[in-house]
This record gives structure tokens, C-alpha cells and sequence, in this order.
């Protein structure tokens, strides 16, 4: 199981920084992307290892992002409305997947999503918006539908024929792989 300091893990945290510098300059915005992209892999690390994300990293990004945002206030950057647009498309990116994610719980009779995926989805409109927000959510389903056939055809179908609706694959991941690719994407990539 990789860790923190295993070297792959430390090769994907310098690819990405190294991507998001060479996309967003030097700049406030790479420091804050930079820092939520090593929250994101250590969020994704504890998820493989526990199957939760732990609260510590959600309130990290979060602080992380009321900084920039401040920050970004003070200096001009952005005003008052830039900053509404951001906080509705978190709310609304995270009012949207609880209903679908309630009416998900019933129809299967068991629980379809974690609360920790909600709530990096939710961070995920804050840094974002709600157009590269929802690019978020459909990229993250993608990784993960890919990442469950993977995990389907290597087991050879040792689960007894319960089949992926039956099993939980931690869904961290895909959202911060889904996450990186935005950033990475420098702008509205998918809509």
C-alpha cells in the first residue's frame, strides 16, 4: 500500500505541482492549487488504506481556499460576486449529489456514496465553480467505473458473484484525480 513518503507517491505530487506551475505561472492561485492537489493525494492515500476521507483534509482544503479567496479579495483579484458565484456552486454541486445520492440509497438499499465523497465534492465547486464542478463529478465517475472494471477483471471474479454493485471501492481517488485533470485543464475542460 502506498504512502506518504513511498516514492510514487512523491513523483505524483512533483508531477503535479510541476504541471499545475507550468499551466498557472507563479502565482497565489499555484501555491493555493498546489497545496489542495497534496490534500487530495493524501485524502486519496487514507481512503485507499480506511475507506474514508478524513474531515481534517476537507477543513484543510477549506482553509486552504478561504485564504486564497481573502487574499484575492484584499488585492482586487476578485470582488464579492466572483466569490457568491463560488460558494453557490459549492452548495449547489453538494445540495444536488445528496438527493441523488438519497434516492441512489433507497432504490440499491444500501449506501451509494460516502459522506467524506460529498463532502470533497463540495469543496471541489468551492475551488472550481459550478461548471468545472460538475466536470468534476463526471470525470470522477468515469475514473471510478474504469477503476472498478479494473478491480472487477483482476479479481477474476473472486467475490462470489456479487459483482461491483455489491462491493465499495473507495471513490476518493477518481474525485481527486477528476480534480487535478481540472486543474491541469487551466479552464472550463469539459463544458
Amino acid at each position: 500500500m502506498l504512502q506518504v513518503n513511498h516514492p510514487i507517491t512523491l513523483i505524483i505530487g512533483a508531477v503535479v505541482s510541476i504541471a499545475v506551475t507550468v499551466v498557472h505561472g507563479l502565482t497565489l492561485e499555484t501555491v493555493e492549487l498546489i497545496a489542495f492537489a497534496g490534500i487530495l493525494l493524501y485524502a486519496s492515500l487514507v481512503d485507499l488504506r480506511e475507506r474514508r476521507i478524513p474531515n481534517g483534509c476537507i477543513l484543510a482544503a477549506l482553509a486552504v481556499r478561504i485564504v486564497y479567496l481573502a487574499a484575492a479579495l484584499a488585492f482586487g483579484w476578485l470582488d464579492l460576486r466572483a466569490i457568491g458565484y463560488y460558494v453557490f456552486s459549492a452548495c449547489a454541486i453538494g445540495v444536488a449529489l445528496v438527493v441523488i445520492v438519497l434516492v441512489a440509497d433507497r432504490m440499491f438499499g444500501r449506501e451509494s456514496m460516502g459522506g467524506g465523497d460529498l463532502k470533497l465534492f463540495f469543496v471541489a465547486g468551492l475551488y472550481f465553480g459550478w461548471q468545472q464542478g460538475l466536470a468534476v463529478v463526471l470525470l470522477s465517475c468515469v475514473f471510478g467505473v474504469v477503476v472498478g472494471l479494473l478491480v472487477e477483471r483482476s479479481d477474476g471474479g473472486s467475490d462470489g458473484g456479487r459483482g461491483l454493485l455489491k462491493r465499495t471501492l473507495p471513490f476518493g481517488p477518481p474525485i481527486a484525480a477528476a480534480c487535478i485533470v481540472i486543474m491541469i485543464g487551466g479552464g472550463p475542460v469539459f463544458l
